[in-house]
C-alpha cells in the first residue's frame, strides 16, 4: 500500500507541471506585442493573454486599454472596443501628445463608421483634421478627408463627398505616403462600385495600380509582410476585372483577369473566390462553380459556415446555377442561403446580446474600480488629516504642558518672593512699634520747617496705619477716606497726603493693599473657605473685584497661590 502510495505521489509530481503548462500561458508571451501577434490568427489566445495583462499590470494604463481597444476592434466587437478607445483617449499620455493622439483618433473614427454611428465618426475625422493641419501632416490629413467623404456618401451627399475625396487626393499626394494614396484609391474604386459609377470606379482602380506600383518601388522603405505587394496586384486584378466587365471594358477585363491567374491571390482558394463576379459577367460559369464549391467545402471543414464569407459564396452558386439551367441545385443553394441569412440575422443578435452584456460587465467593473480608488483617495486623505490632525494635537499639548509648567515655575518663584515680602514686612511692622520707644532716648535735632511737617506726616501715618491695621478697619468693604480720617480725628486733607507721601500709594490701592494681605493670609491658614469667602472676609466688595487685584498684584489667581503655597 505505501509503494502504490509513493507510485501515485511520484506520478502526479511528473504530471502537474505538464497539466499546468497545458493551461497556463508561457511568461514569454504575456506582453502586448504578442497580444497584437495574435489578435488575427488566434483571437481567443490574444485575449487570453490580454486578460493576464490586465491582471499582472505591469504596463502603463492607456498602453493596456489601447491594446484593449484595437483587440475588440480586429475581432468585430465594435461597442467594446469604442468603449477603450475613449478610455484611452481620455488618458493625458495620449490626448497631449499629437503623434499618438492622430493614431488613435484614426482608428476610432473607423470604429465609429463601422458601428454605424456616423455623426461621431464626423466628429473625430474633424478632430484629426485639426491635428493634423496643425502639424502640417498631410497624411493623416488626407485620411480624415477620405473618412469625411465615406461618411457624406452614406449619408447621401455624393456632392460634398466628392469635394473631400478631392481634398484627401491632394493632401496625400503632397505626403508622398504611397501606402495610403493607394488604400485611398482602393477604397473609393470600391464605394464607386457600390454606387454603380462603375467608369468612376475604373478611374480610381487604374490610380489605385499607380499607388501600387509606388509601394513597390518603395517596399524596403515599408516594412510591408513578405509577398504583400504580390498580394495587393492579385487582389487589385481581381477588382479591376470586375468593374471593367461592369462598364463594358472587355479588353482590359481579360487582361486584369490574366494578371490574377498570373498572381499568387489565385492558388489560394479563400482569396480565388474573389474571380467570381468576373467569371459571371464573362459566363464562365463552370469555373464560377468549381472555384464557389471549393470555397464552399473549406468553410465547411473550417466550421465557419454562419458568416459573410458563406453567404457570398451561395450567392455564386444560386447565380451560376441559373445561369445554366440547373434550377433545383439553384433551388437548393437558394433555400441554404435563406436559413443562413436567418442563421446570421441570429448570430448577430447573439453577438450584439454577448457584447452588450460584455460591456455592462465593463463598465460595472471599471465603475467599481473608480469607487474603490475613490474609497482608497478618500480613506488616504482622511488618514492624512487624521495624522495631521494628531500631530497638531500632539504639538498643542506639548506647548499646552510647557506653557503650563512655566506657569508653574513661575507660580513657584512668585509665591516664594511673596513669602520673603510677608516675612520682611513682619520685620518692618516689628521695627515701626518700636520707633516711639527708640525716639525717646534721641532728642530732637532741630529739624528745618519741611522736615518738621515731612516727620509729622510719618508720625500721622505711622498711628494711622497702626490703628487701622490693629483694629482692621480695612476688612470694612465699605470704608471710605473720609470716614477713616473722621474715626482717626485726622483733617482729610492731611491724612490723604500722609498716606501718598508715607505708603507711596493712593488710598484706595493702600487699603486694597492690607486686604491683599488679609487674603494671603486666609489662602494659607482656610483649606475650606471658598474664594468668594475669602474675598468678603478679606473686605473685598465682591469675588470679581478681589480677583482682579489678586491677579494684578502677584500674576496669579488666588487658587493658583493657595495651590503652590501648600
Amino acid at each position: 500500500m505505501r509503494t502504490l502510495f509513493l507510485f501515485i505521489a511520484a506520478g502526479l509530481c511528473v504530471w502537474m507541471p505538464v497539466l499546468a503548462d497545458e493551461n497556463e500561458l508561457p511568461d514569454s508571451i504575456i506582453t502586448i506585442e504578442h497580444t497584437y501577434q495574435y489578435c488575427v490568427s488566434d483571437p481567443e489566445k490574444a485575449q487570453a493573454i490580454m486578460d493576464e495583462l490586465m491582471v499582472r499590470r505591469q504596463d502603463k494604463d492607456w498602453e493596456l486599454d489601447w491594446c484593449q481597444a484595437d483587440l475588440y476592434y480586429n475581432t468585430g466587437k465594435y461597442r467594446l472596443a469604442l468603449f477603450f478607445f475613449e478610455k484611452t483617449a481620455a488618458y493625458k499620455a495620449v490626448n497631449t501628445v499629437p503623434s499618438l493622439y492622430m493614431g488613435l483618433l484614426s482608428t476610432m473614427m473607423e470604429c465609429y463608421r463601422m458601428n454605424n454611428d456616423l455623426e461621431k465618426a464626423m466628429q473625430t475625422a474633424l478632430s484629426l483634421m485639426d491635428i493634423a493641419k496643425a502639424l502640417d501632416d498631410d497624411a493623416e490629413t488626407g485620411r480624415a478627408y477620405m473618412f469625411m467623404g465615406i461618411i457624406t456618401l452614406r449619408q447621401k451627399n455624393a456632392l460634398l463627398a466628392k469635394h473631400y475625396f478631392a481634398q484627401a487626393e491632394t493632401h496625400l499626394k503632397a505626403s508622398e505616403n504611397s501606402e495610403y494614396l493607394y488604400h485611398f484609391y482602393l477604397t473609393v474604386a470600391n464605394l464607386m462600385d457600390e454606387k454603380g459609377d462603375y467608369i468612376l470606379a475604373a478611374d480610381y482602380l487604374k490610380k489605385a495600380r499607380e499607388g501600387l506600383e509606388a509601394m513597390e518601388k518603395n517596399d524596403a522603405g515599408l516594412s510591408l509582410p513578405e509577398g504583400q505587394i504580390a498580394y495587393e496586384y492579385g487582389r487589385l486584378h481581381a477588382l479591376a476585372s470586375d468593374i471593367f466587365a461592369k462598364s463594358g471594358r472587355k479588353q482590359e477585363a481579360a487582361g486584369a483577369y490574366e494578371a490574377f491567374l498570373a498572381s499568387p491571390y489565385s492558388a489560394d482558394d479563400r482569396t480565388r473566390i474573389h474571380i467570381v463576379p468576373y467569371l459571371l459577367k464573362s459566363e464562365k460559369y463552370d469555373e464560377a462553380l468549381a472555384i464557389s464549391l471549393r470555397r464552399v467545402d473549406q468553410l465547411r471543414a473550417d466550421t465557419d459556415t454562419i458568416g459573410e464569407d458563406m453567404a457570398a459564396a451561395l450567392r455564386y452558386l444560386i447565380e451560376a446555377y441559373q445561369k445554366t439551367g440547373q434550377f433545383s441545385d439553384a433551388l437548393y443553394y437558394a433555400q441554404l442561403g435563406l436559413s443562413l441569412h436567418k442563421a446570421i440575422r441570429q448570430k448577430d443578435r447573439e453577438n450584439t446580446a454577448l457584447e452588450l452584456a460584455t460591456l455592462y460587465q465593463v463598465q460595472e467593473k471599471e465603475e467599481l474600480l473608480l469607487m474603490r480608488e475613490a474609497t482608497i483617495k478618500r480613506r488616504s486623505f482622511l488618514l492624512l488629516l487624521s495624522s495631521l490632525i494628531a500631530l497638531l494635537a500632539i504639538a498643542a499639548v506639548a506647548l499646552v504642558v510647557r506653557s503650563i509648567k512655566r506657569t508653574e515655575e513661575k507660580n513657584r518663584v512668585m509665591v516664594s518672593r511673596i513669602k520673603e515680602l510677608q516675612s520682611c514686612k513682619q520685620k518692618l511692622d516689628a521695627l515701626e512699634k518700636q520707633m516711639p520707644a527708640l525716639a525717646a532716648f534721641y532728642p530732637s535735632d532741630g529739624s528745618s520747617g519741611a522736615d518738621a511737617s515731612k516727620n509729622g506726616f510719618a508720625e500721622l501715618f505711622a498711628l494711622a496705619d497702626q490703628k487701622i491695621k490693629e483694629q482692621k478697619l480695612y476688612l470694612k468693604s465699605d470704608l471710605t477716606r473720609d470716614e477713616l480720617a473722621l474715626s482717626l480725628g485726622i483733617k482729610k486733607s492731611d491724612f490723604s497726603r500722609a498716606v501718598n507721601e508715607c505708603a507711596g500709594f493712593s488710598f484706595t490701592d493702600y487699603i486694597n493693599n492690607l486686604r491683599l494681605e488679609e487674603a494671603l493670609r486666609l489662602l494659607e491658614k482656610s483649606d475650606n473657605l471658598c474664594i468668594e469667602a475669602i474675598a468678603e472676609d478679606s473686605g473685598f466688595g465682591s469675588a470679581r473685584s478681589f480677583y482682579r487685584q489678586f491677579k494684578s498684584k502677584y500674576s496669579m489667581s488666588p487658587a493658583e497661590y493657595r495651590k503652590w503655597v501648600k
